[in-house]
């Protein structure tokens, strides 16, 4: 006799994102370009495939948001945001 026996990882990574970024615009600019993000941290029970994020590469005065996604080779994925805030110049 002989049993088959078939693990399924259905458990997403879990995600930290980087920490909040203050960004100061220069003088008479409404955007900042090349922006340090950090880097995101995923834990898994299985080996985490990738991590992206969704950064564009400017951002506007305000509060701007950066998705960051992790995958693990099951296909299970998480997500969860990081908060870019631009503001103007003194």
């Amino acid at each position: 006799a002989s049993q088959t026996i078939t693990v399924v990882d259905v458990e997403p990574p879990i995600l930290i994102p980087p920490s909040t970024k203050i960004i100061r615009a220069a003088t008479g600019e409404n955007l900042v370009r090349g922006i340090a993000l950090g880097s995101a941290s995923a834990y898994d029970n299985d080996l985490v495939a990738w991590i992206t994020n969704s950064a564009p590469p400017e951002f506007l005065l305000g509060t701007n948001f950066v998705l960051w996604t992790a995958s693990d080779r099951s296909g299970n994925t998480n997500g969860c945001f990081q908060m870019i805030i631009v503001v103007p110049a003194e």
